[in-house]
Protein backbone atom coordinates (compact mmCIF):
# COMPACT_ATOMS: atom_id res chain seq x y z
CA UNK A 1 0.00 0.00 0.00
CA UNK A 2 1.13 3.15 -0.73
CA UNK A 3 -0.30 7.09 -0.37
CA UNK A 4 0.62 8.62 -3.60
CA UNK A 5 2.65 11.42 -1.75
CA UNK A 6 6.45 11.07 -3.50
CA UNK A 7 8.80 11.63 -0.55
CA UNK A 8 12.38 11.78 -2.80
CA UNK A 9 13.13 12.49 -6.21
CA UNK A 10 16.02 10.02 -7.22
CA UNK A 11 17.90 8.96 -10.27
CA UNK A 12 18.29 6.35 -12.63
CA UNK A 13 21.69 5.10 -12.22
CA UNK A 14 22.31 2.32 -14.82
CA UNK A 15 19.22 0.45 -16.71
CA UNK A 16 20.79 -3.33 -17.81
CA UNK A 17 18.55 -4.50 -20.38
CA UNK A 18 18.66 -8.48 -19.97
CA UNK A 19 16.33 -10.41 -22.74
CA UNK A 20 12.72 -10.21 -21.39
CA UNK A 21 13.69 -8.29 -17.99
CA UNK A 22 16.12 -5.48 -17.13
CA UNK A 23 17.65 -4.64 -13.50
CA UNK A 24 17.18 -0.88 -12.36
CA UNK A 25 19.45 1.34 -10.06
CA UNK A 26 18.56 4.42 -8.60
CA UNK A 27 20.52 6.92 -7.02
CA UNK A 28 18.51 7.80 -3.99
CA UNK A 29 19.69 8.69 -0.38
CA UNK A 30 16.51 9.14 1.90
CA UNK A 31 14.69 6.25 0.61
CA UNK A 32 17.41 3.96 0.94
CA UNK A 33 18.03 4.35 4.52
CA UNK A 34 14.94 2.67 5.75
CA UNK A 35 14.67 -0.10 3.22
CA UNK A 36 15.47 -3.62 2.84
CA UNK A 37 15.74 -6.37 0.51
CA UNK A 38 12.87 -7.33 -0.67
CA UNK A 39 10.59 -3.99 0.33
CA UNK A 40 8.35 -2.44 -2.31
CA UNK A 41 8.72 1.09 -3.76
CA UNK A 42 7.20 2.71 -6.01
CA UNK A 43 9.16 4.22 -8.74
CA UNK A 44 7.25 6.93 -11.18
CA UNK A 45 4.23 5.18 -9.65
CA UNK A 46 5.65 1.76 -10.12
CA UNK A 47 5.43 -0.73 -7.68
CA UNK A 48 8.79 -2.31 -7.93
CA UNK A 49 10.88 -5.07 -5.16
CA UNK A 50 14.37 -3.71 -3.96
CA UNK A 51 16.68 -6.69 -5.07
CA UNK A 52 19.57 -4.89 -4.14
CA UNK A 53 20.94 -2.03 -1.89
CA UNK A 54 24.35 -0.74 -1.83
CA UNK A 55 24.14 2.67 -1.54
CA UNK A 56 21.49 3.02 -4.75
CA UNK A 57 18.79 0.67 -5.02
CA UNK A 58 18.31 -1.98 -7.36
CA UNK A 59 15.28 -3.45 -8.87
CA UNK A 60 13.95 -5.83 -11.14
CA UNK A 61 12.07 -4.79 -14.06
CA UNK A 62 9.93 -7.82 -16.79
CA UNK A 63 8.94 -6.93 -19.52
CA UNK A 64 5.07 -6.66 -19.24
CA UNK A 65 5.85 -4.12 -16.55
CA UNK A 66 8.37 -1.78 -19.42
CA UNK A 67 5.19 -2.50 -21.72
CA UNK A 68 3.00 -1.39 -19.71
CA UNK A 69 4.56 1.84 -18.04
CA UNK A 70 6.18 4.66 -18.12
CA UNK A 71 9.47 2.78 -17.36
CA UNK A 72 10.62 2.13 -20.97
CA UNK A 73 11.22 5.25 -21.61
CA UNK A 74 13.77 5.88 -18.66
CA UNK A 75 17.05 6.97 -19.16
CA UNK A 76 20.12 6.49 -17.33
CA UNK A 77 20.13 10.06 -15.22
CA UNK A 78 16.54 10.88 -15.42
CA UNK A 79 14.66 11.86 -12.66
CA UNK A 80 12.42 9.14 -10.94
CA UNK A 81 9.84 9.58 -8.32
CA UNK A 82 9.91 7.36 -5.23
CA UNK A 83 7.82 6.52 -2.38
CA UNK A 84 8.28 3.68 -0.17
CA UNK A 85 5.34 1.17 1.06
CA UNK A 86 3.62 1.90 3.80
CA UNK A 87 4.38 0.13 7.15
CA UNK A 88 1.86 -0.14 10.27
CA UNK A 89 1.65 2.89 12.29
CA UNK A 90 2.91 5.67 9.55
CA UNK A 91 1.20 8.54 9.09
CA UNK A 92 -1.10 8.60 6.39
CA UNK A 93 -0.78 12.25 4.45
CA UNK A 94 -2.15 11.39 1.37
CA UNK A 95 -4.73 8.74 0.16
CA UNK A 96 -4.63 4.80 0.50
CA UNK A 97 -3.58 3.64 -3.13
CA UNK A 98 -3.28 -0.05 -3.91
CA UNK A 99 -3.49 -2.05 -7.21
CA UNK A 100 -1.31 -1.88 -10.12
CA UNK A 101 -0.39 0.10 -13.43
CA UNK A 102 -2.18 -1.96 -16.03
CA UNK A 103 -1.32 0.47 -19.08
CA UNK A 104 -0.67 4.21 -19.52
CA UNK A 105 -2.88 6.91 -21.33
CA UNK A 106 -1.78 9.98 -22.80
CA UNK A 107 -1.68 13.24 -21.06
CA UNK A 108 -3.67 15.63 -23.44
CA UNK A 109 -3.13 19.15 -21.19
CA UNK A 110 -2.75 20.56 -17.76
CA UNK A 111 -3.21 23.39 -16.14
CA UNK A 112 -3.68 25.80 -13.62
CA UNK A 113 -6.91 26.94 -12.24
CA UNK A 114 -8.42 28.72 -8.87
CA UNK A 115 -8.32 25.53 -6.47
CA UNK A 116 -5.01 23.91 -7.90
CA UNK A 117 -4.19 22.03 -10.97
CA UNK A 118 -6.14 20.12 -13.87
CA UNK A 119 -4.63 17.10 -15.67
CA UNK A 120 -6.39 15.68 -18.73
CA UNK A 121 -6.17 12.67 -19.90
CA UNK A 122 -6.86 11.04 -22.90
CA UNK A 123 -9.06 7.38 -22.55
CA UNK A 124 -9.70 4.68 -24.92
CA UNK A 125 -13.07 3.13 -25.76
CA UNK A 126 -14.11 0.65 -22.41
CA UNK A 127 -11.69 3.10 -20.00
CA UNK A 128 -15.38 4.70 -18.83
CA UNK A 129 -16.10 1.22 -16.91
CA UNK A 130 -13.06 2.15 -14.87
CA UNK A 131 -13.86 5.53 -14.00
CA UNK A 132 -15.30 6.73 -10.82
CA UNK A 133 -17.01 9.74 -10.54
Amino acid sequence: MFTGIITEIGRAKRISRKGDFAVLEVECRKTAEGIDIGDSVAVNGVCLSVIKKSGTLSFDVVKNTFDKTNLKRLKTGDAVNLESSLKVGDDMSGHMVSGHVDCERPVRGNRKDRGGWTLDVGLLSGDERHIVP
